[in-house]
C-alpha cells in the first residue's frame, strides 16, 4: 500500500512553515495537554512538532505515504520519512503517514487534529484531512 518513489527533490520549506508565532511553537512542542509526546520526551529526539495543518488533493507532502497502517504513531511516521530522507513527515486520519520536503499549506487550529493514533491512542494522528506535521531532523 505504498505510494510514490520516496526521492529527495530540491524543494525548500515554504514560509507557511515559518508563519507560527515563537510562543505557538513552544506551546505546540511541549504537547502536555495534547496527548502528545513533548520534543524532549522522544526516543533518539529527532524530530519536533510543528503544528497542525490543513491536506488537500493532490497531498501537501507528496513523496511517499503509507495508508491504512494498524499501528501508526508519530514517531513511526518520523522515522520512515526520515529513512527515505524527507524534510517533513505528517499523521493524518489516525492511520496515515505523508512524507514531503515542501510544506505549502496552512496552518490550522490544534482542536483540528484530533484522532488517535491507530498505534496509539493516547497520542493525536491528525483529522479528516488535517496533517499532524513534525520537522525531521
Amino acid at each position: 500500500m505504498h505510494k510514490g518513489q520516496g526521492t529527495s527533490t530540491n524543494d525548500t520549506e515554504t514560509s507557511n512553515t515559518k508563519d507560527y508565532t515563537k510562543n505557538q511553537r513552544d506551546q505546540w512542542t511541549t504537547g502536555a495537554d495534547l496527548g502528545r509526546p513533548s520534543a524532549k520526551e522522544i526516543a533518539g529526539k529527532f524530530y519536533n512538532y510543528i503544528g497542525c495543518y490543513k491536506d488537500h488533493i493532490p497531498r501537501v507532502l507528496n513523496g511517499y505515504e503509507l495508508k491504512g497502517s494498524k499501528t501508526m504513531t508519530p514517531k513511526s511516521c518520523v522515522s520512515m520519512c526520515k529513512n527515505r530522507h524527507f524534510k517533513f513527515a505528517g499523521v493524518q486520519f489516525s492511520q496515515e503517514c505523508f512524507c514531503g520536503n515542501s510544506l505549502g499549506t496552512t496552518l490550522q487550529p490544534e482542536k483540528e487534529c484530533n484522532m488517535a493514533c491507530s498505534g496509539d491512542n493516547n497520542q493525536m494522528c491528525g483529522g479528516s484531512m488535517r496533517l499532524s506535521v513534525y520537522h525531521v531532523q
